[in-house]
């Protein structure tokens, strides 16, 4: 009797652990399926709904696998601290304008109408100096605002503080 009662007690011990390993690696698909906030973000008089990716998950999963972003739309990646923070198009489907801000929203560096990665290693993309935001908009918009370093965005919106350390995520 003893040993049915152990085996039942290991069978349900092994169905615990794997219920949680699962509901582990569900949480992060969940997270980034979840809509992010839409703030505007304005240059002059051109201004753009963004998503703001401000989570470790919602920044590496960023504009990936869309096949279009509306005009007048972008993404605005949020950082939890000022760095050299460099982008990449892996698995990105569209051609994008990549604007680097500092903490005053002045525009740093302006890579423009980066392609698609097509085949890894995908080229990284950094700011010639560290940057606490980066603005994706389709290509073409930096070039048609005359957008160059040291002009001034407006949020309509205070992101959320710099954090005391930064995030790292492995992506699968």
């Amino acid at each position: 009797m003893m040993k049915v009662l152990r085996g039942i007690a290991i069978l349900v011990l092994l169905f615990l652990i794997n219920s949680v390993a699962r509901a582990q690696e569900a949480a992060p698909a969940q997270e980034s399926d979840a809509a992010l906030e839409i703030r505007q973000v304005c240059f002059n008089s051109a201004c753009y709904q963004v998503e703001v990716a401000d989570t470790c998950i919602s920044r590496a999963k960023g504009l990936k696998s869309r096949k279009v972003l509306p005009s007048g739309q972008g993404m605005l990646f949020v950082f939890e601290a000022v760095g050299p923070h460099g982008m990449w198009m892996q698995r990105t489907l569209i051609p994008l304008d990549i604007i680097w801000l500092d903490n005053n929203r002045k525009v740093l560096h302006i890579e423009n109408a980066v392609p698609p990665c097509t085949k890894e290693p995908c080229t990284i993309y950094n700011p010639e100096v560290p940057a606490r935001f980066a603005l994706e908009l389709n290509a073409g918009e930096a070039q048609s605002l005359s957008l160059k370093p040291g002009d001034q965005f407006t949020f309509d919106f205070q992101p959320k503080p710099a954090a005391a350390a930064p995030c790292q995520v492995r992506e699968r």
